[in-house]
């Protein structure tokens, strides 16, 4: 059930709906040691950034989550959350369940990248500390998490947002990339280890490697090793079937095919008119 901010506002206050805290805490974190692994969560994920600076990707996008930022994201949303390389960080997070009946109630707007402060720092922590109502109690479920809830979601909603968004890869990770494929160029590389490298989501990261380097990470892999094999063929002796098997070709047949593709002309021609 997907409303507008006044709807959203307006379900809280109906007795019909229902709000449970699945999970809640304050964390600091350590890199290599803390990460949210890609995942999708059918409940509201509210992370208050206390100190430090994490990387999180969505479906929305690339974002930076900063000291005093807050980021909310709606149920149903894929995401990935980790410590750039030499952070500490600390924060304050709640996963509520929010809904109608058995459907979740969400926002239209998938992710909220928001300027935080005290007021919505302390009422966070006031509901990511809060007792919890047993789920077998036939009382009302916890007035107090409902209002704390309902006060939190109203100062976000006029929260000003941040529309800071990252198109492609960062410098850091184009040239831990670029660095990966070349000390590699001999050994089988899957486009999945290269997200893995810098912590992205496989579909999310070769939209982000395309906006980089202008064509898919198969198509870079396949013109770095026939670039090499290039250099090899005018400064090597290898045989061009030695030259295949050495850059993990299964047969002369595919490298040159592949060869003529990028150059334009075989190995053979290649290493004669060189």
């Amino acid at each position: 059930m997907t409303l507008s901010k006044s709807q959203f506002i307006a379900a809280l206050a109906n007795p019909k709906s229902t709000l449970t805290i699945n999970g809640s805490g304050r964390v600091i974190c350590e890199p290599g040691v803390w990460e949210v692994e890609q995942r999708r969560i059918n409940d509201h994920l509210i992370y208050y950034c206390e100190s430090g600076r994490f990387n999180l990707w969505t479906e929305s996008g690339e974002f930076i989550l900063r000291t005093n930022e807050l980021f909310w994201m709606q149920p149903g949303i894929e995401h990935h959350f980790t410590l750039p390389e030499n952070q500490i960080g600390k924060v304050i997070f709640c996963r509520i369940s929010f809904k109608n009946d058995t459907k979740n109630i969400r926002l239209q707007t998938a992710c909220l990248h928001l300027a935080g402060n005290e007021t919505t720092r302390s009422l966070l922590e006031k509901l990511a500390t809060r007792p919890k109502i047993p789920r077998a109690s036939h009382a009302e479920p916890n007035i107090s998490q409902r209002f704390i809830f309902g006060t939190l979601v109203e100062y976000l909603l006029e929260a000003p947002q941040i529309n800071v968004k990252h198109s492609g890869l960062t410098p850091h990770q184009t040239a831990k990339i670029e660095q990966y494929i070349a000390d590699n160029l001999k050994n089988p590389i899957s486009p999945r280890r290269l997200a893995a490298l810098v912590c992205m989501n496989p579909a999310y990261f070769a939209r982000q490697f395309k906006q980089s380097f202008g064509m898919s990470p198969r198509h870079y892999i396949t013109m770095s090793r026939i670039d090499l094999a290039a250099t090899l063929l005018q400064e090597s002796n290898l045989t061009i079937s030695e030259l295949a098997d050495y850059l993990g070709y299964r047969g002369i047949f595919l490298f040159s095919r592949q060869f003529k593709i990028y150059k334009g002309i075989t190995p053979t021609q290649w290493r004669n008119n060189n």
